[in-house]
């Protein structure tokens, strides 16, 4: 006696679900997505749109840069400045000492008057150190 193979997966579904009952579920799964689609025209207009998660405005935030205390990863936020440049300046400042106007960084090869014009609202003062003066007696 050979014992009865085992259904396919077809057979299998088709015990499942019979033919007639097929046009049944067919016809609610095509109501909910009829339902659902006019929940959702709804609630765009009740609500003037739907909800975008995926995208906030866009928002600035100054910040101000002292080029004789920055380590070169602040500098390379300042705008058109990257690591190349912000690791320039911190070299150019080792070898000649702090900075003692924004003009200096001039001095450094592939800055410009144009980018230092765009970096320049982002450097904070120098501050020039205050000598003592003199005691008189």
């Amino acid at each position: 006696m050979n014992p009865d193979p085992k259904p396919s997966l077809i057979e299998r579904f088709q015990l499942v679900l019979r033919r007639s009952q097929q046009p049944i579920i067919g016809g609610l799964v095509a109501l909910s997505l009829i339902g659902m689609g006019c929940y959702f025209w709804i609630q765009s207009i009740v609500h003037d749109g739907l909800v975008d998660i995926d995208q906030r405005p866009t928002s600035y935030i100054h910040f101000m840069v002292d080029i004789n205390s920055a380590k070169w990863p602040e500098l390379a936020n300042l705008p058109g400045i990257g690591e190349t440049y912000a690791k320039s300046i911190v070299q150019y400042r080792h070898q000649h000492g702090p900075f003692g106007s924004h003009k200096e960084l001039l001095g450094i090869s592939g800055i410009g008057n144009g980018k230092l014009n765009k970096i320049r609202p982002y450097l904070a003062p120098i501050l020039v150190p205050i000598s003592p003066r003199p005691v008189s007696q």
